[in-house]
């Protein structure tokens, strides 16, 4: 199914908010310097950079972001070309 590429930046962008917001509920600052917060899908941090990345391979891939992808083939794509990101 297409999607325009806005659509998909947006949904990323507001996974690593709720990314961020998990951390940010768990953490006492006060008291964590170098946590690492994990869930089933494991490190959050390491899940909303990648996350972070393949927005930016989209946005660098298309400038246009009402542009109509599937996000799917664009992710195999991002994984194949960056498989370390």
């Amino acid at each position: 199914m297409e999607t325009k590429v806005q659509i998909v930046i947006m949904s990323h962008l507001s996974d690593v908010q709720e990314l961020q917001s998990l951390c940010r509920r768990n953490a006492d600052p006060s008291k964590v310097v170098n946590a690492v917060f994990s869930d089933a899908e494991g490190p959050i941090h390491e899940r909303a950079s990648h996350k972070l990345n393949f927005v930016k391979f989209l946005i660098l891939r298309y400038p246009n972001t009402l542009d109509k992808i599937n996000p799917d083939k664009e992710y195999e794509d991002f994984i194949k070309k960056h498989p370390n990101l």
